[in-house]
């Protein structure tokens, strides 16, 4: 529902195939992506894409680190608003305390997100 209301006048289809080859085109440095947001907003996202794979923060350390440190708020309406969960990684913001916290995409996905993450970059599953 979401693209429909975004692109009201666009024929929208299933394309897997296309969608692995767009996303391995990003993934090497080629291609393009349209982000649409706040200039908040993109700077939240520029900050998530400069986290290493594996690696978490928590909403207030990465507010701080934007120069904003009272903001963590607007920053978990900035992750909310993400539509591209995966090459925008959302999912590596915790709470302050190490919990997942909420999720746009769902918790169940948030967790797999990281564990996979974590096990690529050889740190073994979340905990």
């Amino acid at each position: 529902a979401a693209p429909r209301r975004a692109w009201p006048l666009s024929r929208l289809h299933a394309d897997p195939a296309g969608v692995a080859r767009s996303v391995a085109e990003l993934e090497a440095g080629r291609g393009g992506l349209l982000l649409r947001g706040s200039r908040f907003q993109l700077k939240v996202w520029e900050a998530l894409l400069a986290l290493p794979e594996g690696c978490v923060t928590s909403y207030g350390a990465l507010a701080a680190a934007l120069g904003r440190p009272r903001a963590a708020r607007a920053l978990g309406g900035a992750l909310a608003a993400n539509a591209v969960a995966v090459l925008i990684p959302c999912h590596r913001v915790l709470r302050a305390h190490g919990a997942p916290g909420g999720y746009r995409w769902g918790l169940e996905r948030k967790l797999a997100l990281l564990g996979r993450e974590a096990l690529r970059a050889g740190a073994g599953p979340p905990t």
